[in-house]
């Protein structure tokens, strides 16, 4: 039994023995990257024990290791960013590599020693976005932060989009295999909504039944440093679904930086199209700011973000929609016309039915085709009362469309970087999209009757927290925590309906407003205009 049992135990340790002296472990931060390579003599020879340390170039932080017994060395879960690799042993000249880790991917250096004096130096720019990725299996693109930011982007597709300001996510169709929009994408022809999102390392939580779509939680455009879109054959610890979109946050550096923009698209500056009459109306403005740098230079650092996005448009000839004219409003139907013949179309007096004798009913006219008002519903007159006066005279097409869809878009952002010492650091980002919706309906603002005016909110809080724990090169412990707070809420009308209207038997402090539909004219009232404050909190 005995003997089985180091039989057992020399099978674990020949199985396991190379993972532990090996550096390949898991990344222990998917919104972090990592640095691999194998360290030679001149010879070819593998050159165990040499020191190893990079530097971040933007914030001076340094991550060291040293050589293992088989040549390799890894540097897990480091900020991304652009580094100097420094490998130094007695006997050989001093290596510097500059290269540059990105999100979720290996960086592999590779480094051959020259002998000389520890003094000397030798210089070497690596490769940094080598086509072929060696170290792992995974379909994955990269967007860096230079295309993040040369590249075009849609102001105002709000057709997809919870908001209308620049989305980070419309950078993910540049990647093969994305298809869809950003609410219902596809990756490599997987089904609609079954990706996954993270943010700074922890998943964007959704209880909304849109996995993948970030649009109430998007950060601001200029706060993402860059983002990795991971198809297939991802590692099992980064997320699940069928495809994953990684973002890292901005972080601050050893130097203040920071800029300012204004985008505006004003029909002022626009010319006429060819076909068209005018120009289309169209009042579009997003602006903002960032600022990052020291708190204190080495160990702390933060980087700060707002943006505003003002989207206000009309049609160029707008349309024309019917309202009740004055005359019917006052019961006086003498205008009702048959278009087709010019014949009189008669109101009925529903008072006069009587049996026609032939097993039918029959009902006399008004006379003259109007309704006197005492016959009028005391809660129609206060509905006719809320209907503003039409634009021009008729009974068709008197009055213009004042159909409107504004969008008030806010969203900022803060992060902060601390390194307590080479063992110990933390990282917390925050950010607060909130997009108030208010749209008119054909009345316009202000009209108690429009369908369409009523109030709702898209919001979208997101905090997260990393803590990364390295005592000794070949063990990370990482602990990340985040959370997110979504809220659509249909905002409650002010004005209640069943209190002007007085209808009896209806709770009068009830909000909305009863919607009324005549055929040929706009929906008047909103009934689904109902108190709605659904909120959701999401916690990994």
């Amino acid at each position: 039994r005995s003997l089985q049992s180091v039989k057992w135990l020399a099978g674990l340790l020949l199985s396991t023995g190379p993972f532990l002296v090996s550096p390949i472990v898991a990344r222990a931060q998917v919104s972090a990257g990592e640095i691999v390579g194998t360290v030679t003599d001149p010879s070819g020879a593998v050159l165990p024990g040499v020191q190893i340390e990079a530097t971040h170039l933007a914030t001076n932080q340094k991550f060291s290791t040293t050589v293992t017994a088989i040549g390799n060395y890894l540097l897990s879960a480091i900020p991304v960013g652009d580094y100097r690799v420094l490998a130094q042993q007695t006997g050989f000249k001093a290596s510097v590599t500059e290269t540059s880790v990105f999100t979720g991917r290996t960086t592999t250096v590779n480094i051959q020693m020259v002998l000389g004096a520890l003094s000397d130096q030798v210089t070497v720019k690596a490769d940094t976005a080598p086509l072929l990725q060696t170290t792992s299996a995974e379909v994955s693109t990269v967007l860096e932060r230079n295309v993040i930011m040369d590249l075009p982007v849609m102001l105002n597709d709000t057709s997809a989009n919870a908001s209308g300001r620049r989305q980070i996510e419309q950078f993910e169709f540049l990647t093969p295999g994305v298809t869809g929009s950003p609410f219902s994408k596809s990756f490599n022809g997987s089904p609609d909504l079954s990706q996954e999102a993270i943010v700074d390392g922890v998943p964007i939580g959704n209880g909304g039944g849109t996995p993948g779509f970030i649009a109430q939680w998007t950060p601001p455009y200029e706060s993402v440093q860059e983002f990795k879109v991971s198809s297939s054959l991802y590692p099992a610890s980064e997320g699940r679904g069928f495809g994953i979109t990684n973002f890292t946050m901005k972080s601050g550096t050893n130097e203040f930086h920071g800029d300012a923009f204004y985008i505006v698209n004003n029909d002022k500056f626009n010319a006429r199209g060819f076909f068209a009459a005018e120009r289309p109306a169209i009042r579009q403005n997003n602006f903002g700011f960032t600022i990052g740098g020291p708190i204190k230079k080495n160990k702390t650092f933060f980087f700060g973000s707002f943006e505003r996005y003002i989207l206000r448009t009309g049609a160029a000839s707008r349309g024309l929609v019917t309202l009740p004219s004055i005359p019917f409003r006052s019961g006086d139907f003498s205008q009702l016309t048959d278009p087709s013949t010019g014949q009189l179309i008669p109101i009925y007096d529903p008072a006069t039915t009587r049996d026609d004798g032939a097993g039918g009913f029959t009902r006399d006219p008004f006379p003259g085709n109007k309704i006197p008002s005492a016959r009028f519903s005391v809660i129609a007159q206060r509905v006719i009362g809320l209907l503003p006066t039409p634009d021009y005279p008729g009974i068709v097409n008197n009055w213009i469309d004042r159909s409107e869809s504004p969008l008030f878009d806010r969203v900022w952002s803060l992060k902060i970087d601390h390194n307590f010492n080479d063992k110990h650091r933390v990282n917390f980002s925050i950010w607060d999209p909130y997009s108030p919706i208010n749209p008119h309906g054909p009345l316009g603002r202000g009209q108690l009757l429009d369908s369409g005016d009523w109030p709702n909110l898209s919001n979208g809080r997101c905090l997260r927290f990393n803590y990364e724990w390295t005592p000794k090169p070949n063990l990370i412990n990482h602990f990340a925590f985040g959370w997110s707070l979504t809220g659509g809420p249909r905002l409650a009308d002010v004005h209640k309906g069943s209190k002007i209207l007085q209808v009896p038997g209806v709770d009068p402090n009830a909000p909305g407003f009863t919607s009324f539909n005549i055929p040929g004219m706009p929906e008047f009232g909103d009934s689904d205009q109902q108190p709605s404050i659904p909120q959701a909190n999401h916690s990994t």
